[in-house]
């Protein structure tokens, strides 16, 4: 019988603690019992409340397993501040989830991570040999690679120099990002470590993502034992073409069954 301590019942909402405090998490409960559940990790400046966590989850609860999406630190409803926040707070934050949700009475586990989360659960994965298999859209797998791209080695040395940089949102909303992001960040690139992710892994990535080139999935993906990559035709960073993810949704609801 699954447990279900410090749990909102109305809205199913849970809060535990994480690297920067409390954390919140909304979990998606089955019509009928289920030991195995997913957990969600969103993306760079997102929430468990973008449309990918929120739609996915949902998915996977209609295919009658539960799921878990929760906000890492400095993002959604979740304590501490963005600037502050680090690869490392966040690989900390999916392992608190885990234990979270192995508390309620989960033993099997699966990983969603998009883009950052994707990194996320693959640093996590490294923590925990109870992962069974990950799902990863779009991932950023080295983002010192990805930084120094955008902003050019002088606009590294003024990150440095400064301590901060700031990250522009889509709906064009400004965020501060301490340097010690890039500098943790380093610690980070999954390549050699990569092979360490005993699990089975699929990556997504569209081959019109503009934000985290197709070409850090074909390199991640020849580092996992057990990696498969499905390129998607005309997909963006939001595996959407022509502004529907319906399809890329049920790959990974239908994967993570």
């Amino acid at each position: 019988m699954l447990m279900r301590h410090n749990l909102d019942m109305s809205q199913n909402l849970i809060r535990f603690e994480g690297s920067s405090g409390h954390l919140a998490g909304v979990l998606h409960v089955p019509s009928d019992c289920s030991y195995q559940i997913t957990v969600l990790v969103h993306g760079y400046g997102s929430s468990k409340d973008g449309s990918t966590c929120r739609e996915l989850a949902q998915l996977i609860e209609d295919n009658g397993q539960a799921a878990f999406r929760f906000d890492l630190s400095g993002c959604g409803e979740s304590a501490g501040q963005f600037a502050n926040q680090t690869i490392s707070n966040w690989r900390s934050d999916l392992n608190a989830a885990i234990e979270c949700v192995c508390t309620l009475g989960y033993g099997t586990i699966n990983l969603f991570g998009s883009s950052a989360g994707g990194l996320v659960c693959l640093a996590a994965a490294l923590d925990n040999s109870r992962v069974r298999r990950i799902a990863l859209k779009a991932p950023v797998s080295d983002y010192p690679g990805k930084r120094r791209k955008e902003l050019g080695s002088a606009g590294i040395r003024e990150w440095k120099q400064l301590g901060f940089t700031y990250w522009q949102r889509g709906d064009g909303t400004s965020h501060r990002v301490n340097y010690s992001f890039y500098e943790d960040s380093i610690q980070h690139v999954m390549r050699e470590r990569a092979s360490k992710v005993k699990c089975p892994v699929l990556i997504v990535h569209g081959n019109k993502d503009m934000n985290t080139m197709l070409s850090q999935s074909l390199r991640l993906v020849s580092f996992l034992p057990q990696g498969r990559l499905l390129i998607l035709h005309n997909g963006d960073h939001d595996l959407s073409v022509n502004g529907d993810h319906s399809l890329s949704n049920s790959i990974f609801a239908n994967w993570l069954q």
